[in-house]
């Protein structure tokens, strides 16, 4: 889109297909929820709550019926689902002289939303993935997302075992210079164990990187920080997976900064998503989800 369209701001709540009733997305398959519930409370009798309460749950042993058929490399890759949808149209944008930041905003945008739609494809889920071994790699690629664009080639190895951190390398093969896009960044995390919830903290430098924005820049580079997620109901009762927190986008040669603030709205048990760039004021993209 050119540099002047509107921001899109949904006038109504837009509930997903899989939202819980208390906020967030609930377990997709209940018989996975009920393995993991049962894996749970062996290891809870085993090693004990209050060790656990204090522990990186990424170095205690889980029964390997509670996991799934994927590693977290391929998770990892699941996550790349809309790269191309979103990406390769940013890529693609390139202004003429005196026009760069208009378009390294928009291509702020297109980053953003290219988040927002990519986190439903690793929510819902009840089993944890495999630990992958110490350089174990895994490449992907994903189909063009139209007659016109190219592939999106997904490279990745598991670069330390304890604690665990995973590379990788994103890349839009676009057909020409302008159009060539890349994510890359290495991807680490802690996990606790809190009362009947689990808490996912994401560490670990992530940066899109694009052409110049208009001729006589430099290419863009957009970095992210990623919030945390939170399993509630591991054990018993209602179980939903709730992302809280803030998405911090910086593209800081441009001096944008941008915002996805993920809570819950004051007097409502729904989930809510704000945007800003907030050296423009604008809002990029709103709304509020959660209650079916």
């Amino acid at each position: 889109p050119p540099p002047n369209t509107p921001a899109f701001v949904p006038a109504a709540p837009h509930p997903a297909a899989a939202a819980a009733p208390t906020g967030g997305l609930t377990a997709r398959n209940p018989a996975e929820l009920a393995t993991a519930r049962k894996a749970a409370v062996e290891v809870v009798k085993s090693v004990g709550v209050n060790v656990l309460r204090g522990k990186d749950l990424t170095t205690v042993t889980f029964p390997v019926r509670c996991t799934e058929g994927k590693t977290a490399l391929e998770k990892i890759a699941d996550a790349m689902g809309f790269a191309g949808a979103y990406l390769d149209g940013a890529a693609e944008m390139v202004g003429v002289e005196g026009e760069g930041r208009a378009v390294a905003i928009e291509r702020m945008k297109a980053v953003m939303a290219f988040y927002v739609a990519s986190l439903h494809l690793v929510s819902g889920f009840c089993l944890k993935p495999l630990n992958p071994t110490l350089g174990e790699t895994y490449s992907a690629e994903l189909l063009p997302t139209s007659s016109s664009s190219s592939p999106t080639t997904i490279h990745m190895e598991q670069i330390s075992h304890h604690p665990p951190v995973a590379s990788y390398l994103v890349r839009g093969s676009g057909s020409t210079p302008n159009s060539r896009w890349q994510y890359h960044g290495n991807m680490a995390y802690s996990a606790s164990f809190g009362l009947n919830e689990v808490r996912i903290a994401p560490s670990g430098s992530r940066v899109f990187t694009f052409s110049p924005p208009a001729p006589g820049l430099a290419p863009q580079k957009i970095t992210l920080a990623v919030p945390a997620d939170t399993f509630s109901g591991v054990m018993w009762g209602s179980y939903a997976h709730n992302t809280t927190g803030i998405a911090e986008f910086v593209d800081a040669a441009n001096g944008l900064r941008g915002e996805l603030r993920f809570g819950r709205p004051k007097g409502t048990v729904e989930r809510s998503l704000a945007a800003q760039l907030p050296d423009r004021g604008d809002t990029v993209v709103g709304g509020v989800w959660g209650k079916v």
